[in-house]
């Protein structure tokens, strides 16, 4: 018979891989952050130093050293909050996650592609992610920053923006280096058409 700490674990798991299948519909942060979207068909490997379960709050914590692959997109963070609603605890079956809190330094990576920041909401009712703090987005030598990222998965809009803290300008800030996402999109583009041809 399974200890209620692996079942625990079992059902963190299930938890946050419900979580990515609700981003099927995702588009991509940007243009040029388009690896960033999820891919939901495939598997979700979580690794963390603990899982705690709190039925009564429903809500599981994966601490320490988070790290969440699926596909080419990996997620790295302190702490991972699962919230979740429905009739019943966690090891029940029955519930569905409502919301998600990373907090401790968030890096999400993709396809050459990175967005970090201190914190990031995703909001399962809403399809919305808040990605905050020292927000920055990079593709090659291409850099953005602000204090804020917000994503609407449904739609694919983004918006980033910079409140100014004192003694800086409140803008957001961009590097943008000629060529260097022509190029990233040409081999995206060729390996589309490559596959294609496979199929």
């Amino acid at each position: 018979m399974p200890s209620r700490r692996h079942t625990a674990l079992a059902t963190g798991l299930l938890l946050l891989a419900a979580v990515f299948a609700t981003g099927a519909r995702a588009q991509a942060v940007t243009d040029a952050f388009s690896g960033l979207s999820v891919e939901s068909d495939k598997p979700v490997k979580i690794e963390a130093d603990q899982l705690e379960v709190f039925d009564k709050d429903k809500m599981a914590v994966f601490s320490g050293n988070v790290k969440v692959k699926q596909g080419t997109t990996t997620m790295q963070t302190a702490e991972l909050k699962v919230f979740y609603a429905g009739e019943g605890g966690a090891t029940e079956g029955n519930q569905r996650v409502s919301k998600l809190e990373a907090t401790g330094k968030v890096v999400v990576k993709a396809d050459g592609q990175t967005a970090t920041g201190d914190w990031a909401i995703f909001e399962m009712a809403s399809q919305q992610v808040t990605l905050g703090g020292a927000v920055v987005l990079s593709q090659g030598k291409n850099v953005l920053r602000g204090t804020q990222l917000i994503v609407n998965l449904e739609t694919g809009q983004s918006k980033l923006v910079s409140e100014a803290p004192t003694g800086s300008s409140g803008r957001v800030q961009g590097l943008f280096i000629p060529g260097a996402m022509g190029q990233k999109q040409e081999k995206r583009q060729n390996r589309e058409e490559s596959q294609d041809q496979s199929n």
